[in-house]
């Protein structure tokens, strides 16, 4: 067999050595080797896929190969790149396949699991979910403390969950009792936001708790940004209006923030939860990240179970939602 002289495994480990160098990562389920027969010659090809973040591109990994392909003694076979997941063919002497790579685009997705604090058994269901993502606890709500511990307990991200004002009037709970309301002064709006972080144990972020008229609201959204950057808190903008500033303000007093992309339950229910979801992992393969927000209802958490395993089957890379927000 041509594969005894070795070419292809030195192929091999020095497109691996590249690969990781460049970031990406291998999906070791995929690898094989393929035995050819072509009377009368017999020879091996390899494959390996690898999972690249789409901002890599796409023209700089072909162009990458070209030139390690002449140092391996290989010939690199040239086709259009016209799709995101494509592949690259090292050509053994005599036009024979001795190398396919597989590159598939990396998505990397933030689940934000919002409202928690009032249940402790869904509390325990999110935790016990196989991925990184994040939990926002509303302060105050019966289980916030422990909510806090349970989630980092299994690794998850912790977020505050900040409330301000929606749209209509917010009834008088405990919860709400340091909201940042309509009424609410700048200086309010910032020893509201304080009192409510320290209330919070694991903390890396906050996000506003529904807000479609405080994150409106510049004035008061200025006044919370340096709270939130001198704890060293990330910041996401639920997105709850189009109107929201929230982002801006975050991103003016240089904070790492990020913006929700897609809500998995405006609809709760299975088909429409599923497709949301489905639509946001879409969305990840293609941009390469996106931040998700949904709510422990018990439809959203089935769906997750479900939906999950089967995401990470595809290469989806689950992180915290402090992993995604970054100073743009």
């Amino acid at each position: 067999m041509f594969n005894e002289s070795g070419k292809n495994r030195t192929a091999y480990e020095a497109v691996a050595r590249w690969a990781r160098a460049a970031g990406m990562v291998e999906n070791e389920v995929l690898r094989k080797q393929v035995s050819h027969r072509e009377f009368p010659r017999r020879w091996l090809s390899e494959e390996q896929t690898w999972w690249y973040r789409p901002s890599f591109g796409r023209t700089r990994i072909v162009r990458d190969l070209e030139k390690l392909a002449p140092a391996l003694g290989l010939a690199m076979k040239k086709e259009p790149v016209t799709a995101r997941t494509f592949s690259v063919t090292f050509m053994l002497p005599g036009g024979r396949e001795g190398l396919i790579v597989h590159f598939i685009p990396q998505a990397f997705v933030a689940i934000i699991i919002d409202d928690i604090g009032f249940n402790l058994v869904k509390i325990k269901r999110i935790a016990a979910l196989p991925v990184k993502l994040t939990g926002a606890i509303i302060p105050l709500t019966p289980y916030y403390k422990a909510a806090a511990n349970i989630l980092f307990a299994s690794g998850k991200d912790v977020f505050l969950h900040m409330p301000m004002q929606p749209n209509y009037k917010m009834p008088d709970v405990i919860e709400y009792s340091m909201a940042i309301r309509s009424n609410t002064t700048p200086a309010q709006a910032a020893e509201f936001t304080e009192k409510s972080i320290a209330l919070i144990p694991h903390i890396v972020g906050l996000n506003n708790h529904e807000g479609s008229i405080a994150t409106e609201n510049m004035a008061q959204m200025e006044a919370i940004m340096p709270v939130i950057k001198r704890h060293n808190l990330v910041f996401v903008d639920s997105g709850t209006t189009n109107n929201t500033v929230a982002w801006k303000a975050a991103h003016n007093a240089g904070l790492r923030w990020a913006k929700r992309n897609y809500f998995l339950d405006i609809v709760i229910k299975k088909p429409e939860v599923t497709d949301a979801f489905l639509k946001a992992i879409a969305m990840a393969k293609n941009r390469g990240e996106v931040v998700i927000i949904g709510h422990p209802h018990e439809v959203t958490l089935a769906m997750l179970e479900e939906q999950i395993p089967k995401a990470l089957a595809e290469g989806v890379i689950f992180v915290g939602a402090s992993q995604i927000a970054r100073v743009k």
